[in-house]
């Protein structure tokens, strides 16, 4: 064997030797990239459907995010939902739901409600028996309506929310949903409005309309106003769906909730007022 094979033999093993050190520490960084994705897995997203994204919810509405039903399924206000307590928390604001979102939402809740106790119960002591009184007759309670009484909407304020979530659906927007609380808001600026004789985004007695609906839902990003005066719902809408700026605000997709106050009154017969929120 020459000197030239021979450093030849040399290199070429040493070679070897380098690549077979190499190879373990490539495969390593690769693993533990894996490892880390894992850490923070995704528990819920937009379009699910189940009991943990009703459980999200129930959470969510405790602690002062959502204000909807506590439904199964994952829709855009959930997703809203979501992103605003990420913002609050000082997390990532995607709109999903992952495990820091998840451990950070539960703390919150049970902060605010209590952890549950799992302990054993005891048996409770046997009451003594007692004699049961005679009932008195049930007198029915007269009130006099007013416009704060009721945890629900009316038959017109009803219809007009039908209507307004129809357009919202041709437009390829999410429906709205109902916030009792700008409900009472618009209620009490239609009524003002009857009262004081005005038709104004600004009230002489309440303030501007911002002011008015942040007394009642301090919490939005976003607020919106639509009045109107007319005798009939449909004709209400119609006026309004017809006029640029009110119908941006009902199928703008910044908002996620509305309140409807509708009183009968006034020169118009009926005073409308749409209050939104985002």
């Amino acid at each position: 064997m020459n000197k030239n094979t021979g450093r030849t033999i040399v290199l070429l093993t040493m070679l070897i030797f380098v690549f077979t050190i190499s190879t373990p520490v490539f495969g390593a960084t690769v693993q533990g990239t894996g490892n880390y994705s894992q850490s923070n897995q995704i528990i819920a997203e937009p379009g699910d459907y189940g009991t943990v994204v009703k459980e999200i919810k129930s959470m969510l509405k405790a602690v002062g995010y959502y204000f909807g039903t506590s439904s199964s399924y994952y829709n855009t206000t959930t997703k809203y939902a979501v992103k605003y307590f990420q913002m609050g928390n000082q997390l990532r604001m995607t709109g999903i739901v992952d495990s820091e979102t998840y451990e950070t939402l539960k703390a919150k809740y049970f902060a605010k409600v209590g952890v549950p106790d799992t302990s054993t119960p005891q048996p409770e002591p046997q009451p003594e028996p007692e004699v049961t009184p005679q009932p008195k007759p049930w007198v029915t309670p007269q009130l006099e309506p007013t416009i704060e009484q009721g945890s629900s909407l009316s038959a017109d304020e009803q219809l007009m929310l039908s209507l307004i979530n129809q357009e919202r659906v041709r437009a390829g927007v999410a429906p709205l949903e109902i916030d009792m609380r700008i409900v009472q808001s618009a209620r009490v600026k239609s009524k003002d409005m009857i009262d004081n004789n005005y038709f104004s985004h600004t009230s002489p007695t309440l303030g501007s309309f911002s002011t008015l609906i942040r007394n009642y839902a301090p919490d939005y990003l976003y607020l919106g106003e639509n009045l109107a005066g007319n005798r009939s719902v449909e004709a209400a809408h119609n006026a309004l769906m017809n006029s640029e700026g009110h119908r941006k605000n009902i199928l703008n997709p910044n908002y996620i909730h509305i309140g409807i106050g509708i009183v009968n009154g006034g020169s118009y017969g009926k005073m409308f007022t749409q209050h939104f929120g985002g």
